[in-house]
């Protein structure tokens, strides 16, 4: 009878000795970082493509999410002059919704595969989506929301810039024409 580890997150545990690793001539026991190199021979089983495609993106999205943030930061601490707010918060807009169409395909993939792929993980019985895919829920709805929220702060911004430029020009034509001494 095999020995059942628990391994901390970041590290894989082959659980019985008819392991795919056999066929190599490697006896897989205790607990292994997924990225070390004994578990190249059987780095397909662990990660399948799907599960790299699901990676990818939520990586890329998390990278993108810290740049929005460093753009907003930027313009909630005023290091930019006030016209370019429009524009910081126009590119603001528009990765955040990259960062909801990213995690929107992560969840399709992995959630499509993960339940349909029997030969991913030993024990698809005991296989459910965990907190950690309804928690990728909620952060794609949340970033979805954050993204509807930077449009309206950017129509917003552009509504009262359009307005501001109009006014000053009617101050500037109004003014000229009482300041004139004939």
């Amino acid at each position: 009878m095999a020995t059942v580890y628990s391994c901390p997150q970041g590290e894989f545990s082959p659980t019985s000795a008819d392991d795919r690793g056999q066929q190599y001539g490697y006896t897989f026991t205790g607990c292994f970082w997924l990225f070390d190199r004994r578990y190249d021979p059987i780095r397909d089983y662990i990660a399948p493509g799907f599960f790299k495609t699901t990676q990818a993106l939520v990586t890329t999205s998390v990278i993108i999410a810290f740049i929005n943030a460093i753009f907003v930061l930027i313009a909630l601490v005023n290091c930019v002059p006030r016209e370019k707010h429009k524009w910081l918060y126009a590119v603001a807009t528009i990765l955040q919704y990259l960062v909801g169409v990213f995690l929107i395909i992560a969840l399709i993939v992995f959630g499509t595969n993960a339940g349909t792929n029997k030969a991913w993980l030993k024990y698809p019985e005991r296989r459910l989506l965990g907190w950690s895919f309804y928690l990728c829920c909620a952060s794609t709805l949340v970033s979805l929301l954050a993204g509807m929220c930077f449009t309206v702060h950017y129509l917003q911004i552009r509504r009262d810039t359009h307005a501001a430029a109009a006014y000053r020009g009617y101050e500037m034509s109004r003014g000229s024409m009482h300041g004139r001494k004939y």
